[in-house]
């Protein structure tokens, strides 16, 4: 756009010409999106799945901003409002903690009436510690039934890996756990790991318990 010659003539032919294209490119988004959509509904949400389509959305931002100043003949504030709704997206990612968010879709896509889709506990212990309070909760909840023994050693492979993920990274012995005494541990203080080395410790029994008799028991069936 700043290329062109004075005249309203280009500015206007310039604007009739670049409207299909954001069209089209927000065509590109809308499906991109619902894509990952099915992915999330069948396979659940992920880290790397709500990243794009945090940045989906504000891209498209961007180009709804694109076309109401630089193609209305205001482009002195397309980049001040492109960076500052971009700083504000990561501002908003630092308070809303994405994995906390992951963890409570998986949660209540798995526990929705009606849903046949198994939460996948061994995946909530890999998240960072904002999530571990919720896989905690999930790991030592009651097992749900299942119709047969593969789906049972499934279920209990998962517990049996989302205990002992729990236990190595937040437990009581963990590095994260020394780290938080050493002298100068204020300065990598993270309230997420704070959070979930004080609800592991409180669950450390029941965990390594449940490690013991899910660990134990998959290892049987194996031999």
């Amino acid at each position: 756009r700043a290329a062109l010659g004075p005249g309203r003539a280009l500015a206007r032919r310039h604007t009739a010409l670049s409207l299909p294209l954001l069209a089209l490119v927000g065509a590109i988004i809308l499906s991109a999106t619902s894509r990952m959509r099915l992915y999330v509904h069948y396979y659940g949400l992920t880290t790397d799945r709500f990243y794009p389509l945090v940045f989906m959305g504000w891209l498209a931002f961007v180009l709804v901003w694109l076309a109401l100043t630089v193609l209305r003949g205001r482009e002195r504030y397309f980049v001040s409002g492109a960076v500052i709704s971009g700083a504000c997206v990561l501002a908003a990612l630092n308070v809303v903690s994405p994995d906390a968010i992951v963890a409570r879709a998986n949660v209540a896509r798995a526990t929705a009436a009606g849903s046949v889709y198994a939460l996948d506990v061994a995946h909530l212990a890999r998240l960072s510690g904002d999530a571990a309070a919720l896989a905690v909760r999930e790991t030592l909840a009651p097992p749900a039934p299942v119709g047969d023994a593969v789906a049972a050693r499934a279920r209990d492979a998962g517990r049996c890996s989302a205990a002992s993920e729990l236990l190595r990274r937040w437990g009581p012995s963990s590095r994260a756990a020394e780290r938080g005494r050493d002298i100068g541990a204020w300065r990598e203080w993270n309230a997420g790991a704070v959070a979930a080395r004080h609800t592991v410790a409180q669950h450390a029994p029941a965990l390594r318990a449940l490690r013991h008799a899910t660990c134990a028991g998959a290892a049987q069936r194996q031999r």
